[in-house]
């Protein structure tokens, strides 16, 4: 049989056409070309050509007629039981804008406001009828734009305090249902902290709720303000593309779509791609995990250089895969070190844009892929490479299923103390515009440090002047700032060992950085030290009771309860006693049977100092 491309070409060259009726599949072909052969190919990939046909069929995205309670998508969807659930600001979507010249207000709000009445979604509130939930679409209209004037101070101070405010708008929460949920701040630095002759200073920061926008969103957000701003300053119409469809088009469409054979393709896919995977992935954490999740997350900023980024794109090429791929492969060996686990699930986002109407749209478009790793013994860094490629490859042309009809479809039980399916994510993210330059403005983008954590870990990665730029962001009630940046260096020897041994076994691969090697190696089993041969154990103990009677000396973690040095002497004593009216003398070996325990070290003194020798012996032994 031939391959799928290989029939089409066929079908394309000897004009046989296919189309569905009634979804069923029809054929139309010139006499004497559809021969038994032909037919025969076409019955063994029929399921692919319905579904090719269902797909193309359904590629456009046509405008819906409105009826003033449109359907969520499945991402807002999910998006709306999450905040119903967890009233936070992890699900906030801020851009940040520094400003340095003259600020045209009156610009700026109509720039903002165009904005606000092309993308539907920028006034879109969500309200829940009879246990259904709507989008309500609400008629354009100027947006509210606050100004905050910070007051003379030093420049260092006044830069603080703008992001500080910054950080408690992002902070504040949405109402879904009343909205708005773009909200915009202007924060206006006053002139007579800055030095003579300085532009005027400004921070425009917007904040829209996860719900309405997306990573990509963000960026055309800044774009198309920047274009009307420039256009307004010039007094000209700016050139932005026509809109062809609203986010409400897509919602219907998304779901007349995903339905029938396509989603039972879709589905059919993961479901055996993820079948027996592990619900948690069981990083050792320095704390124990929250019974309910929390999002408070801290940040680990670095950087792969340009040598190393070299080397990166080399190593791709040469196994015909992406740099996404190989440091996914880089990241789920990371894990698989550290869980000791052979199954590792990592989230990755995907932009979800692949209609041309939906290219230039603010909304949700973002979709979820799981990426699975398998570690075997002897699996090899060539081996683990063509893997993740594959999976990759793979994922990517299973794409179209709404990671929330997923987590539906796999049935996976929730936890309130942990991400559904995977608790990880790793994203390449494209470079941010350094500056950008408007009529007498230079508008720079910030980025914020963000105390949020939407996973237990989530590595991104992306380009920089220098080479790559790294954040690993990490759930602070999991993890402490030195485990997280352990991770980070582990991650970075683990990378350098596979661009440097491709052949290699990854189980042999080295994790450990030179310092931390000799560190563990060398310096911790420096043990060596001088203390008084010509005394026991017994008589050392005895010596530190003498200088510290009243000092606690054990804390039984069992009972809790405490003894000091004089207390455990006595019960020591005590125990020595008595063995010795039992004929206890040196050289005699006494067995002591016990847990852990504050007895157990009562015991092993007492044996001691009735001179014999103590020989442990574990309770479990039979």
């Amino acid at each position: 049989m031939i391959d799928l491309q290989e029939l089409l070409a066929y079908l394309h060259a000897n004009s046989i056409k296919l189309w569905l009726e009634d979804e069923r599949l029809r054929v139309s072909a010139p006499n004497g070309v559809l021969t038994a052969e032909m037919r025969n190919q076409l019955t063994f990939h029929k399921n692919e050509l319905l579904l090719l046909l269902e797909k193309q069929a359904m590629q456009h995205i046509p405008p819906a007629p409105r009826t003033g309670k449109e359907p969520l998508s499945y991402a807002q969807q999910r998006l709306w039981f999450l905040q119903l659930l967890e009233e936070n600001s992890a699900y906030s979507m801020p851009a940040v804008l520094h400003l340095q010249g003259e600020l045209k207000r009156d610009i700026l709000q109509q720039a903002i406001d165009t904005i606000v009445a092309r993308h539907e979604s920028l006034r879109t509130t969500f309200v829940e009828e009879a246990g259904e939930i709507y989008q309500q679409i609400v008629p354009p209209t100027s947006v509210a734009i606050p100004m905050i004037e910070l007051a003379p101070s030093a420049l260092s101070e006044q830069s603080a305090a703008a992001l500080r405010l910054a950080d408690n708008e992002i902070r504040r929460p949405f109402d879904l249902a009343k909205g708005p949920l773009l909200r915009v701040l202007l924060i206006r630095i006053l002139p007579a902290a800055r030095p003579v002759q300085a532009p005027p200073e400004y921070y425009l920061v917007f904040n829209m709720h996860h719900i309405v926008s997306d990573g990509v969103s963000i960026g055309l957000l800044i774009e198309e303000f920047s274009a009307l701003y420039s256009a307004g300053i010039r007094g000209e119409t700016a050139n932005l593309p026509t809109l062809p469809v609203q986010y409400a088009d897509y919602a219907v469409w998304q779901r007349k779509w995903l339905q029938g054979k396509l989603l039972e393709q879709q589905a059919a896919y993961w479901q055996e791609k993820l079948h027996g995977a592990p619900p948690l992935l069981e990083l050792p954490t320095d704390r124990p995990r929250p019974a309910q999740q929390t999002f408070r997350g801290k940040t680990i900023e670095f950087i792969i250089d340009r040598e190393m980024t070299r080397k990166i794109n080399l190593f791709s090429q040469q196994h015909k895969a992406t740099p996404f791929m190989t440091l996914l492969s880089a990241f789920a060996l990371l894990l698989h070190r550290y869980s000791s686990q052979n199954e590792i699930l990592i989230g990755t986002p995907i932009a979800g844009r692949g209609q041309p109407e939906i290219e230039r749209l603010i909304g949700l478009f973002l979709n979820t892929l799981v990426m699975r790793a398998s570690f075997g013994q002897n699996l090899t860094v060539r081996e683990l490479m063509e893997q993740v490629r594959q999976t990759a490859l793979d994922a990517y042309a299973h794409q179209d299923l709404p990671f929330e009809r997923l987590i539906d479809l796999l049935q996976v039980e929730r936890n309130r103390s942990y991400n559904p399916v995977f608790q990880v994510m790793f994203a390449m993210q494209p470079a941010n515009p350094e500056q950008l330059q408007l009529p007498g403005l230079n508008l720079t983008p910030l980025t914020l440090e963000t105390d949020m954590a939407k996973f237990d870990l989530n590595l991104m990665i992306g380009e920089s002047s220098k080479g790559l730029q790294g954040e690993l962001e990490y759930n602070c009630d999991l993890f402490d700032a030195a485990t997280a940046q352990q991770m980070v260096n582990h991650f970075q020897h683990l990378l350098a060992a596979m661009l440097a041994q491709p052949t290699a076994n990854v189980a042999t691969l080295p994790m450990l950085g030179h310092d931390e090697r000799h560190q563990l190696l060398v310096d911790l089993n420096a043990t060596a030290g001088d203390y008084p041969h010509t005394q026991c154990l017994h008589q050392l103990f005895e010596a530190q009771v003498e200088r510290t009677p009243h000092a606690c000396a054990l804390v039984d973690a069992g009972s809790g309860a405490e003894l000091t040095y004089a207390e455990l002497n006595a019960r020591a004593n005590q125990v020595a006693h008595y063995l010795q009216t039992l004929g206890a003398k040196p050289d005699d070996l006494i067995g002591l049977c016990v847990e852990r325990s504050a007895h157990m070290l009562v015991g092993l003194l007492g044996i001691l100092k009735a001179g014999a020798a103590y020989v442990p012996l574990d309770p479990a032994f039979p």
